[in-house]
């Protein structure tokens, strides 16, 4: 396994951002020019699926001492669970009115080039976490829920996220 993938990422494109989270984690960002931001965004009351409320160290607290989190469609990042290397977007299926959690699998493939298998569902990456749970040639011990695997759990994600969306 090449655990410099991140380099060959950020090598590749240097709009790309790296992040190191509660020394748990690392994954790569994508550049922001595929993000788009929805008219919903601005009323958060009304649609849930388009944020969560999370507890973030470092970060002001929006509502009864959690932060909103958008999902922004165009998000991606990169990273490696349990030694095989993934790719993570949010799309927005206008028809259904919802995010989709697009993930692929790039088995060992560091550079993210022959994908292994490919989901796009509105399931809060359920589905990918069965696949890590079930898949007897990933070992992946570390926590499943969509917010830590998508890095909405970093904090340095989530101000430059909230960033994004105030500019």
């Amino acid at each position: 396994m090449n655990l410099n993938y991140s380099q060959n990422l950020l090598s590749i494109n240097p709009n790309r951002i790296k992040y190191l989270c509660n020394n748990q984690s690392v994954f790569v960002r994508e550049d922001s020019k595929f993000m788009k931001i929805l008219p919903d965004h601005e009323n958060l009351s009304n649609r849930s699926s388009i944020y969560q409320l999370l507890k973030i160290p470092d970060i002001q607290a929006d509502y009864n001492e959690k932060v909103y989190v958008l999902f922004i469609p165009g998000y991606c990042i990169f990273t490696c669970l349990g030694g095989h290397f993934f790719k993570l977007k949010l799309k927005y299926n206008n028809d259904k009115n919802c995010i989709l959690y697009e993930w692929v699998d790039f088995g060992t493939d560091y550079k993210f080039e022959n994908p292994i298998i490919f989901k796009s569902l509105p399931d809060n990456l359920s589905s990918l976490c069965e696949y890590l749970q079930t898949n007897p040639v990933i070992e992946y011990k570390g926590t499943l829920s969509m917010p830590f695997i998508l890095g909405f759990t970093c904090g340095d994600n989530v101000k430059w996220l909230r960033e994004y969306i105030a500019n």
